[in-house]
């Protein structure tokens, strides 16, 4: 009896040992992602917050200066025309990708176009290409000389040819025309995803009341894609407010600081604050206002298209 006991009792601890590692073994498969999360997110957040208060001379020696940082960024004209690039740019951005991307997922999507899997790898390799490699075919693309590709376009029309780069009006275009290129496929195949998994009875049943193609986009399309939709805009406004590779490849070697203000992004002016003028408490200052204006403007976009209603 009592060989019977210890039996029952080791059998009972194994049972224990086993249930408990059921119970932990999920959170032993899902701890890597928020360890590099916190590592790589997290941590720079906070660490940014911490040194936006300081001013630092060298790397090691810094001085506690409070909310100086701030303040000068506000009063600095290069940050307020850098904001207004941005907020442009990010504005740009979305409506392309809602009226150009989304347009070219329903017809990536249709069943009556043929070969529609090459159109999908031919549209996603721009987002594969090298950003120094497509810097440099737009930059012959924006040539602002008669030879410039787009140049010899418009002179077809009789128009003069155009200072692109340097023009105050044009460079920021140049940089949102390269950006959403290098992103519209990607975008399109986001929503393509989205549409293919819409159920196909909807529109067989709305076909059957008569409702034409019009209606089925918009009341049946926009609805049920409208989680995806809120996916592509929080994205591309991330993406957006981060802009720093287009504006670094395309702006004109040696050009004068006022024309640099043309295309200066958030992205850019951090760049130029950290890591070409050292000013750290400032670039972090420059950083974590980002962070704000992107948490911010995603939670609103996020309220406005109803992510956060429960009915």
């Amino acid at each position: 009896m009592q060989n019977q006991g210890q039996a029952v009792d080791r059998s009972e601890s194994v049972f224990q040992r086993i249930a408990g590692s059921q119970r932990i073994a999920p959170y032993l498969f899902i701890a890597p992602f928020f360890v590099f999360f916190a590592v790589f997110m997290i941590w720079p957040i906070f660490r940014s917050l911490y040194m936006s208060f300081f001013e630092f001379k060298g790397i090691e020696n810094s001085i506690f200066v409070g909310l100086h940082n701030y303040t000068a960024l506000f009063k600095e004209e290069r940050f307020t025309r850098a904001l207004f690039n941005t907020t442009y740019f990010a504005f740009g951005m979305i409506v392309l990708t809602l009226i150009i991307s989304f347009s070219l997922s329903l017809i990536l999507g249709s069943k009556l176009i043929p070969g529609r899997k090459v159109y999908r790898l031919v549209f996603f390799l721009p987002i594969l290409t090298s950003i120094i490699v497509a810097g440099a075919i737009f930059k012959l693309i924006f040539l602002d000389t008669e030879a410039g590709l787009l140049n010899f376009i418009i002179s077809l029309f009789g128009v003069p040819a155009q200072r692109w780069l340097l023009d105050k009006y044009w460079a920021i275009n140049c940089v949102l025309v390269m950006a959403f290129w290098r992103r519209m496929g990607l975008n399109a195949m986001y929503f393509v995803a989205g549409l293919q998994s819409l159920p196909d009875d909807l529109y067989e049943s709305a076909v059957i009341d008569g409702a034409s193609s019009w209606q089925q986009l918009r009341y049946i399309t926009i609805p049920l894609m409208r989680p995806i939709i809120s996916f592509v805009i929080i994205i591309t406004l991330i993406y957006a407010y981060l802009a720093f590779d287009e504006v670094f490849v395309l702006n004109p070697a040696g050009a004068m600081d006022s024309v640099q203000n043309n295309m200066v992004t958030l992205g850019y002016y951090l760049y130029e604050s950290a890591f070409q003028f050292f000013k750290f408490g400032y670039g972090s200052a420059v950083g974590f206002i980002m962070t704000i204006i992107i948490l911010g403007i995603s939670v609103f976009q996020l309220k406005l298209l109803g992510v956060f209603r429960t009915d």
